[in-house]
């Protein structure tokens, strides 16, 4: 198409997928509350299942066909992060050795008690789970489990591992279906934390 002596240019879909792959998406990052360190993972997951339960307790009435359900509660949001680490690839693209092993080390530390006096302190530190634009959880660890992939020949150190750490709401205040209608899985229970 032309107008005057100026050719429009449309995008072609090669155009746009080499723009698509230019593109760095936000990373996920895990903000411990308590020591204030934070770490991005190395690459987003491909898949994060995010589960919600509704309890309803069941009152049987003689002669009655069926139970009547009367609302409980609500379970808290349960998360299944996985992560997948490669060095090989970490370090290739960073032009500089990775330590993954410090990024393990970090996982493993939101699955044990803080070193503290209060009663907060005796258990596993709260943390922050935020991916922009789809999550803002404040949340403790579960579960964390370590698949160890491949390792190196030389050292014997692990190369690749996947790390899959199963992750848990906490709240301090009751949550509503209109709250989650308008922020969904975005909801923090924290004031909004500075950009890190």
């Amino acid at each position: 198409m032309v107008f005057g002596s100026i050719r429009a240019v449309t995008e072609t879909p090669a155009d746009r997928a080499f723009r698509f792959l230019e593109a760095k998406p936000p990373k996920a990052c895990i903000f411990n509350l308590s020591s204030g360190e934070s770490k991005e993972v190395f690459f987003n997951p491909t898949v994060l299942p995010e589960q919600y339960t509704v309890n309803y307790d069941r009152a049987s009435f003689p002669g009655l066909s069926h139970q009547r359900l009367t609302y409980a509660n609500n379970t808290n949001a349960v998360v299944s992060l996985e992560m997948y680490v490669d060095k090989i690839f970490l370090d290739e693209a960073n032009q500089r050795p990775i330590d993954i092993e410090d990024f393990k080390r970090f996982l493993q530390a939101l699955c044990y008690p803080t070193e503290s006096n209060t009663v907060r302190g005796t258990s596993p530190p709260e943390f922050l789970f935020l991916w922009p634009g789809l999550m803002n959880l404040t949340v403790v660890a579960n579960s964390l489990n370590f698949e160890h992939r491949q390792f190196s020949l030389e050292t014997g150190e692990v190369r690749i591992y996947t790390a899959i750490l199963g992750i848990e709401e906490v709240r301090d205040a009751r949550l509503t279906s209109e709250e989650v209608r308008e922020k969904g899985s975005n909801r923090p229970t924290l004031p909004p934390l500075p950009s890190f």
